[in-house]
């Protein structure tokens, strides 16, 4: 693996391994598909040792994105993983879903699609397509009790007005 840079293009931070530990861009280029995935196991170990959520996500945004088809359809399902269909405003899974999209992206415009990366790709695209609708659902939500709340205050104001009368 040769190395890139002394320090981290993307933050400056000084670089030690494969992989930068502050923002998770690829520091050392594989020279192999194997040295591609342990660069992939580095960004996933060092991801999960991200304590605060904005850590998560400025790594997944940032994050290295393999060129191997099998090991992007590995660090597609590893981002599958880190969407929680179930948190309200999850920004680490949003990030984790952006992330996916871009995984996504750059198997759909490989030259010779296999029959695992169509797989892959069906599959990504159907978690991407429950995890926007359970965003919809939520902006729904949202702005529905919005509403209900400005319509409770304006009747409180005319009440108060008519009392006042």
């Amino acid at each position: 693996m040769s190395r890139l840079k002394e320090n981290c293009p993307s933050c400056g931070a000084p670089g030690a391994g494969r992989i930068c530990e502050f923002c998770g861009t690829l520091l050392a280029v594989p020279i192999n598909t194997s040295e591609e995935k342990e660069a992939l196991n580095d960004f996933h170990h060092l991801l999960a040792g991200q304590d605060e959520a904005e850590k998560r996500v400025a790594f997944l945004q940032h994050g290295f994105i393999p060129e191997d088809p099998s090991n992007l359809i590995d660090a597609g399902v590893r981002s599958v993983a880190l969407i929680d269909f179930n948190a309200d405003e999850d920004e680490p899974g949003n990030a984790a879903a952006n992330r996916l999209r871009a995984i996504m992206l750059k198997l759909k415009i490989m030259e010779a699609p296999t029959p695992d990366i169509t797989r892959a790709i069906s599959e990504f695209e159907r978690v991407l397509n429950k995890h926007e609708h359970i965003e919809k659902r939520d902006s729904i939500i949202g702005w529905v009790l919005l509403a209900v709340i400005g319509i409770v205050l304006i009747g409180a104001c005319f009440f108060a007005i008519a009392v006042m009368l």
